[in-house]
Formats: C-alpha cells, sequence, structure tokens
C-alpha cells in the first residue's frame, strides 16, 4: 500500500469538512484521495491539499469566475477578519496518519471562525480579500526592498565610503532602526570633518 494512502487525507478532509455540504451551498466535486479534496458551490470554489514533497496542509476558497483561479489562504481569511493585526503565517504539515487528522481539524477550525461570508457566497469579501493580497504584496515587497538597500548600506559602511551610506539611508530614512540613525549621523560629521557637507 501507498504510504500517503496510509495518511487517510481524503477520507479525513471529507469527514471533517462535511459542514460544507451541510450548512452552506458546496458540494464534493472532486478528490484524488492522495493529494486535493475540491468543494464547489455555484460561485465559489474551495480546495483543501496536501502538497506531494512538503506534506504541507493547506485550504484556499475563491470565485469560480476568477479566470486565474487563484484562491485565497487561510492566512488571508484570518487577516480579513482582524484587519490591521500582525499574525505568524498558519502552517500546517502532516506527514502521519496522527498529524493528517489533528491538522485537518485545526483547519477546519479556522475555515468556520473566519470563513463565513466566504463560505456564504458574498461576492464583497473577495474584492477585501483582493485588497489584503495586494497590501501584504506591497508590504512584502517594501521589506524586500528594505532588506536590499541595508545589505548594501552595511558594505558601505565596512569600507566607510560614507557618502553613498548617507544617500541609502536617506532614502528610508523613516525606517531606520535606532542604530541605523547613529551610523548616519556618524557618518554626516565624518563628510563635515572633511569639508564634505553631505545632509
Amino acid at each position: 500500500m501507498n504510504k500517503r494512502t496510509e495518511l487517510n487525507f481524503a477520507k479525513e478532509v471529507i469527514s471533517t469538512f462535511d459542514f460544507l455540504t451541510k450548512e452552506y451551498n458546496f458540494r464534493l466535486v472532486g478528490t484524488d484521495c492522495l493529494y486535493v479534496v475540491r468543494y464547489e458551490s455555484n460561485l465559489v470554489f474551495i480546495n483543501i491539499y496536501h502538497e506531494k514533497i512538503s506534506y504541507e496542509l493547506g485550504f484556499s476558497i475563491g470565485l469560480l469566475s476568477d479566470k486565474e483561479k487563484r484562491g485565497y489562504t487561510i492566512d488571508e481569511l484570518v487577516r480579513l477578519k482582524d484587519l490591521g493585526a500582525e499574525k505568524q503565517p498558519i502552517f500546517f504539515q502532516a506527514s502521519t496518519k496522527k498529524d493528517v487528522k489533528h491538522c485537518i481539524q485545526e483547519l477546519s477550525k479556522l475555515v468556520k471562525q473566519n470563513g463565513g461570508l466566504a463560505l456564504k457566497e458574498d461576492r464583497s469579501v473577495f474584492v477585501h480579500l483582493d485588497r489584503i493580497r495586494e497590501d501584504l504584496g506591497s508590504k512584502q515587497q517594501r521589506e524586500y526592498e528594505l532588506r536590499q538597500v541595508r545589505k548594501e548600506a552595511q558594505e558601505f559602511w565596512k569600507k566607510k565610503t560614507y557618502d553613498r551610506l548617507i544617500e541609502l539611508y536617506s532614502s528610508i530614512f523613516d525606517d531606520l532602526t535606532q542604530s541605523e540613525i547613529k551610523k548616519l549621523i556618524y557618518a554626516r560629521n565624518q563628510l563635515k570633518k572633511i569639508g564634505l557637507n553631505k545632509l
């Protein structure tokens, strides 16, 4: 017997997520037993999946009319309920039968707690989820840019190339740490000493 078959992934999902068919307008439309169980209503799709290599368990929900079929994650649903809150990423990984059962139950609880309007096919929820995804994407892009600037600035700090360090730190001034502000002040003072007043 295949090891993945022994995990009973699909069986556990169908049993634990039966509220989708009983309480909401969803029907089970497909399963490959090992990796994905799919539900659909008239407007919405849900995929509950078990990644083939990583054994990550996940959930996605989206509109059937979305041509890209880019479902929203449980993370995004949780953020929707508590806008602005900083949350740790939700991550489930299970490679044993016991862990699969436990993680599916926990995932189900999160969907029940946070999926309300999306499960009821409220289209406005998906507009809000789009905004959350865009905001999160912008935030991640900004964090990436800050890391790159800081990495480059650190090199100029080591080389005592203060004019370039000042340019870089000035470009992210509002995001500087106390330590970085001190370095910026120091660099400016060093340039003043040699007559290069660069503010």
